[in-house]
């Protein structure tokens, strides 16, 4: 993350952006199989704003499309 804000290169905010993504929803998983543990909340709510930061930042720094990069 640090390497792509330092280069001003949003591409290189997708994968750990991607990342935290999918830690966000296998939590969120894990919370509907088997319920609620003591302190659930904290670690959800620091990735989903990191995924949300990350967003931003892929949107507002210079990036080719998604388009450009998939193929």
């Amino acid at each position: 993350m640090m390497v792509g804000a330092w280069r001003r290169n949003g591409d290189l905010l997708l994968v750990p952006g991607l990342l935290f993504g999918v830690a966000l929803l296998g939590r969120a998983l894990d919370l509907v199989l088997a319920g609620a543990y003591p302190g659930w909340p904290q670690p959800m709510a620091v990735e989903a704003l990191h995924v949300l930061v990350l967003g931003a930042a892929w949107r507002m720094l210079p990036h080719h499309r998604v388009e450009e990069l998939a193929g």
